[in-house]
């Protein structure tokens, strides 16, 4: 994180924390949703995403750009990037895509040589499995190794076929919708699951489907990419999984976790010490 950034967190975080303490005063408690069993409202998103676009203004921006690469492009890389980093599944698609001239020829190769463009990013031949079969089930279908059609298709119908793709469930069709064929959807990863679940929008126990339809409910259809890739930063900078930095987060004011194990009033009341419950 760049000190800029840094700096505009601490902003964002004291201004909220105010916002906190003077709600607390009036009676209003800062976040009137204490309980993991109440539903979320469109006006709970709203608030969490007018304060996270405060902090990252640069992906605010892409708004006004819808977000669009080739959507085969994106299947696959969305593929690569099942169970690893950012780092290491950028690193396998780029050596993927050097590696051979198109698609066509990594569904023709020996499925070793896919293998080893894969190799640094960890479960090669697992993702060379899905990877070629998804490849060959879009040449059946369609005649050759494309997307295309799927531009005209409305949404249900475009996920429903996405998730027939072998290695393809809701997170990855949703990615295809958004960043490939530039419609609105909103994937939910690990990220973004565990800040649900932390601001009490989603219980502990409820999995990733769940909270993604959740998100596509509520969340309206112009800021649901941009939305989805606040969510996925803040995750990375500030909402950890091991060890979140909740004294920068602007969201704190309305965080059950926040309430819950960090903020000093809820220490005070308990006597209890300051360790962070176990993130799942």
């Amino acid at each position: 994180m760049t000190k800029q950034a840094r700096s505009d967190l601490t902003k964002q975080a004291r201004s909220n924390d105010n916002t906190y303490h003077a709600d607390k005063s009036k009676g209003t408690g800062g976040n009137k949703r204490d309980s993991r069993s109440s539903q979320p409202s469109q006006g709970d998103i709203l608030a969490i995403y007018e304060a996270v676009s405060q902090v990252y203004p640069d992906v605010r921006s892409q708004l006004l750009e819808p977000v669009r690469h080739d959507p085969v492009d994106v299947l696959v890389a969305t593929i690569l990037s099942q169970a690893t980093n950012d780092t290491l599944s950028g690193r396998a698609f780029s050596e993927l895509k050097s590696s051979f001239p198109d698609w066509e020829s990594v569904l023709a190769d020996d499925p070793c040589n896919v293998e080893a463009a894969l190799a640094c990013g960890g479960l090669q031949k697992q993702k060379t499995k899905k990877i070629r079969s998804a490849l060959s089930k879009l040449k059946e279908d369609f005649g050759a190794i494309t997307l295309e059609p799927l531009f005209d298709w409305p949404k249900e119908r475009i996920m429903e076929y996405l998730t027939t793709l072998p290695g393809v469930g809701p997170k990855t069709a949703a990615c295809v919708v958004v960043f490939g064929l530039g419609k609105p959807a909103f994937p939910v990863d690990t990220h973004i699951l565990r800040i649900a679940r932390r601001l009490g929008l989603a219980g502990e126990k409820q999995g990733a489907p769940s909270v993604q339809n959740m998100f596509e409910k509520l969340v309206p259809n112009e800021i649901k990419g941009p939305f989805h890739l606040m969510l996925i930063q803040h995750g990375r900078e500030v909402c950890s999984a091991r060890k979140p930095a909740c004294p920068l987060c602007p969201l704190k004011h309305m965080c059950l976790y926040f309430k819950t194990n960090v903020h000093p009033d809820t220490l005070r009341e308990s006597g209890e010490g300051t360790s962070p419950a176990r993130d799942e």
